[in-house]
């Protein structure tokens, strides 16, 4: 009885020393496991609608104007603004104006954003993949009308004044000489003044001559 006893008393022993050795192990490896990192929880959102919002950065007012500004050039307004990585998707519109004449006046950048993703032509929304923000559209009908191109010329001019610099000259126009002309006419004036002025000294001056001989001749007599 007595080997008996103590062998049933090793033997549970064992068993009772499994159970504690593999309840450590499962315990060293809850304590072991990753915790959640920004960059794993922006995977577990990859491809689902983001609130911008929530994004600091995006919280930085941002100011521009547009004459029918392509989306691409709203997103190069916002990205240069505040430093966020942000694209489009391939199957956004890009090789025309989706909008008229656009200014943002101090407008919140995730405003601007989310007011290009509802734009007629995108009406979309923003993901994050990894840490880029994409914007993706559900728009699927024809493209808006090409804008009517202007002559070269005048889209020139156009953009000079923008730019505030003054048009270029017609071609073949003959310059503004106004100031040229005035001297001249000034200098052609004068001339003849000073041409006059001699022209009556030189005649008072023959008629003194001659009177002064007249009275020599009167006096010889």
């Amino acid at each position: 009885m007595g080997r008996q006893s103590g062998s049933f008393s090793i033997r549970n022993i064992n068993i009772f020393g499994g159970i504690l050795i593999f309840g450590l192990i499962s315990c060293v490896r809850v304590s072991a496991a990753e915790p959640t990192t920004p960059d794993k929880a922006n995977g577990a959102n990859s491809g689902k609608p983001m609130q911008l919002r929530d994004d600091p950065r995006l919280q930085k007012p941002v100011t521009g104007a547009f004459r029918a500004p392509k989306a691409q050039d709203i997103v190069d307004l916002v990205r240069n603004e505040t430093g966020a990585k942000i694209s489009l998707a391939p199957s956004v519109i890009q090789d025309r104006p989706l909008q008229g004449d656009t200014k943002t006046n101090k407008v919140p950048a995730w405003a601007v954003l989310e007011n290009l993703a509802g734009n007629q032509y995108i009406k979309g929304h923003w993901i994050k993949e990894g840490e880029e923000y994409v914007l993706i559209p559900t728009y699927a009908g024809p493209p808006p009308p090409l804008p009517p191109q202007l002559p070269p010329q005048l889209q020139r001019a156009m953009d000079r004044a923008e730019k505030g610099i003054p048009p270029d000259p017609p071609p073949n126009a003959i310059p503004d000489d106004t100031g040229r002309r005035i001297w001249f006419i000034v200098f052609t004036v004068f001339l003849m003044a000073v041409l006059c002025v001699i022209f009556f000294w030189q005649r008072r001056a023959d008629a003194r001559a001659a009177s002064a001989k007249s009275g020599l001749k009167e006096k010889d007599q």
